[in-house]
Parts: structure tokens; sequence; C-alpha cells
């Protein structure tokens, strides 16, 4: 076994409609910066909202994000619970398909969202939860951003560890992106232990916005 697959899945629903060229700027960051890291690593990223978009499965050497970054746009709901299962699910079955030798050693998964599931019909938190727990048994990374003022409990019901999420300052999405290819590439090299604290500052920067705060979208 050898090799890594990265697994990634964008929040492209409505409420993310503000934050639209942060979230193409970080994207094209990641993939810039894991290119120069891990060339030839597997990548599957995904756009989501109450559907589920696969944007390629091919490798990272391959992968045109100048062309793939483009059409992401904000609309729908969230179906949080649906992309992260069927996100691992279609890690698993690929990397199922491979012969032995060339089976991915490391496994990430990178999870950008406003955080708040109000659309998923084929998962609930409690699957979800069981599949990432499964996941990180088997030594994946799983990685949760989100622009949710409680993003740590979000992410803890869907089964990833408090130290491997992170609130983010939704109007600096990119950061969480250039972070989370810092973490692939010491995952990889050298093993990661999750967040300090400093880099969960400089991460979220910003006041938490309140519950009770207006988000209504500006519409195109």
């Amino acid at each position: 076994m050898s090799g890594l697959t990265i697994g990634v899945a964008f929040d492209q629903s409505l409420l993310m409609d503000y934050y639209h060229n942060s979230i193409r700027s970080g994207m094209c960051q990641l993939i810039g910066t894991l290119k120069k890291q891990e060339p030839n690593a597997r990548l599957h990223p995904s756009y989501f909202n109450h559907d589920y978009h696969v944007m390629s499965n091919d490798s990272l050497e391959q992968f045109d994000v100048t062309i793939q970054a483009n059409p992401y746009s904000a609309e729908g709901g969230t179906a949080l619970f649906d992309a992260i299962g069927k996100l691992i699910s279609d890690l698993k079955e690929a990397n199922s398909r491979l012969q032995e030798s060339e089976k991915s050693s490391h496994v990430a998964i990178v999870v950008l969202t406003d955080g708040v599931d109000h659309s998923s019909t084929n998962q609930t938190a409690y699957s979800v939860n069981q599949m990432v727990q499964q996941a990180k048994k088997q030594g994946w990374l799983c990685l949760f951003f989100s622009s949710h003022p409680d993003a740590e409990t979000a992410a803890e019901q869907c089964g990833f560890d408090p130290s491997c999420s992170a609130y983010v300052d939704p109007n600096k999405s990119w950061k969480a992106l250039i972070a989370a290819s810092m973490c692939v590439e010491k995952y990889r090299k050298d093993g990661w232990t999750g967040f300090s604290e400093k880099e969960r500052s400089e991460l979220s920067r910003a006041e938490r916005w309140s519950l009770n705060t207006p988000r209504t979208p500006h519409l195109h």
C-alpha cells in the first residue's frame, strides 16, 4: 500500500453565497499547495447543497482547479450528513477497486460547511458519526471546518475530533483550506495531532456571528 487519497466536500448551500469568492480562492490555494506536496495523490473533490456533486476523481496532477472552481455557486439547502456519508462511501469504494499495491495508505477528508444540516434524506447524525469513527480507526485524517457559531459541537455530532475541527471566519474561508493543506502534509509525513489554540485563533479571527444575526443572502 502506498500513496495518498484526499476527499473534499465544499458546502454550496444558499447561506454560503456570501463567501463564494473566498471559497474559490481557498480551493485554488488548497489544490495548488497539495499539487506541490503530493502531485501523485488521488483527489476526490465535491460540492454539496441538498444534492451531492462530484467535481472530479483524478490525480492531483491532472486536476485543473481553475476550470473546476469557476462553476462554484451557492444555492439550495444543506444536506451535510448525506454529503459526508457519500464522500466516505465513495472513497472506500474507489480504494477497494484498486490492486493491493495501489491502495492508499493515507486517506484525508476535508469538510467545509456552514455547519447546519436540514436537508439530508439518506444519513442521520448517528449514522454519519459511525462512519467517521470507523474511518478514523482505519487511520484516516478527518478535518471539519464550519462557519456556524457552534462549529465544534456540529463536528462532534458528525464524529469528528474536536482537535481536528475549527470555527472559521466565513469571510476568510480560504484560511481554512490553506490550513487543511498543511494538516494533510503533516499527516502524510509525520502524523498530525490537531490544531493548537493559536491555530484556532488564526482561523477564526473575527468574533463568531450570533445565532440571532440576520444572514439573508443576497440574490443574483
